[in-house]
């Protein structure tokens, strides 16, 4: 009897060893799911190489896929939730409103990698994204419970806005790209629209900001020589573009198109240009482009054929 009543304790601790092990293993494996980020991400899975990191620009960016298809809306407010609850208060430079990439645990948790590719371009592109979210669902609250947050991203793109109009990638370094030059115009314009839509914010300072940023990319980046943009510049060095090369040259200058097509007001012959060498050199080959790339081409091809431009 002793020893049946031993072996029922035993079988039954091991019930019980084995079911927390269940739990932990099903908590970790929630944990992962429930994260908005990577949520995003794995409606892409197939089409992303890198399952370890979380960037928060290129999710940005599909959700933007997610919000032209009207999918997965209830997803990408919770993603936009997400990355203004995981904004820097003071980054490794001192900026407030920044966010780093994050690392996936083994444990399927996430991590700050305590670094970003840029901070314009992140900026500016998560802005657009709101602006879509918010013409999409009409959804106010969201913004106007997370101003202080959203107004501390568009400053971002002011600071780091120098002399020529133009915003550098970081505030330690100083080179200028068009693709985050793109998205910084986008950004400011994206905000100067939520400013409307919650009846809080300096208008006027930023339609300021938008309109040098705009100035810098028509009168610094354009290469007049070459009917094309630069892709960057760094202090008196200027990376010239050759159309028929895709990454960074050709893609910096669809980036153009892609969010914020009022960057070409006034210059409509320099669009249409441009935008024909694009499609000639490159049409086919974005096919096969990294998601974002692609995700990108399709807005710009789409804000070109709804002004039939194409």
């Amino acid at each position: 009897m002793l020893l049946l009543q031993a072996m029922k304790r035993k079988i039954l601790f091991c019930a019980l060893a084995a079911s927390a092990l269940v739990c932990t293993l099903s908590f970790c494996t929630a944990e992962a799911a429930d994260n908005p980020a990577l949520a995003v991400m794995k409606l892409y899975w197939s089409d992303i190489e890198d399952h370890e990191v979380v960037n928060p620009y290129t999710v940005s960016i599909l959700s933007m896929n997610e919000i032209e298809a009207g999918k997965n809306i209830p997803m990408v407010k919770q993603f936009i939730t997400w990355y203004l609850d995981s904004l820097n208060e003071e980054d490794k430079d001192g900026l407030t409103g920044t966010i780093y990439d994050f690392r996936v645990t083994k444990d399927g948790g996430l991590e700050p990698t305590g670094d970003y590719d840029s901070v314009d371009g992140y900026a500016g592109a998560f802005l657009h994204l709101l602006k879509m979210y918010y013409e999409k669902t009409g959804d106010k609250t969201l913004l106007t419970a997370n101003w202080a947050k959203i107004e501390n991203i568009a400053y971002l793109i002011s600071y780091l806005q120098d002399t020529d109009g133009l915003t550098r990638v970081t505030a330690k370094q100083h080179v200028k790209y068009l693709m985050d030059n793109s998205e910084s115009y986008a950004g400011v314009s994206a905000f100067i629209a939520l400013i409307d839509a919650v009846g809080k914010g300096d208008k006027k300072y930023y339609e300021d900001v938008r309109s040098a940023v705009r100035t810098g990319i028509q009168e610094v980046m354009y290469d007049a020589k070459r009917g094309n943009y630069i892709w960057a510049l760094n202090g008196k060095e200027r990376f010239v573009s050759s159309l028929k090369v895709f990454y960074p040259d050709a893609y910096a200058n669809i980036l153009l198109f892609a969010y914020d097509i009022s960057i070409f007001d006034g210059f409509t012959e320099r669009k249409a240009t441009i935008w024909k060498k694009l499609i000639s050199s490159h049409g086919e080959h974005l096919k096969n482009a990294p998601i974002e790339q692609r995700i990108l081409f399709r807005m710009a091809a789409s804000h070109m054929k709804s002004r039939g431009n194409e």
